[in-house]
């Protein structure tokens, strides 16, 4: 299997598993709550290590982050906003 190689590519692959509700509105609002339940999850993990002195557990913290990063990727799409990042000489 090839790594991913760009954020664009990533996205159409993350649009291949996300189910359509019917009506673009229902489709945007699953991402933004899907968004802030996965932002929430990441959160817990700083919290636990806060309040209980839990070890930060990371490996949970990267999987909250690909979550969030899925629906990022999926809202954008819905919202006609695909991810292309162009960096030139430019910008450096």
């Amino acid at each position: 299997m090839n790594k991913i190689q760009t954020l664009a590519e990533y996205q159409q692959l993350a649009n291949r598993t996300c189910p359509d509700l019917g009506t673009e509105a229902n489709n945007i609002v699953h991402m933004q709550l899907g968004l802030m339940t996965e932002i929430g999850e990441a959160l817990d993990i700083f919290k636990k290590n806060l309040a209980y002195k839990k070890e930060l557990d990371l490996v949970n913290l990267g999987e909250e982050v690909a979550d969030q990063m899925w629906y990022l990727a999926n809202l954008a799409l819905i919202k006609k906003n695909p991810f292309f990042v162009h960096v030139t000489s430019e910008a450096l």
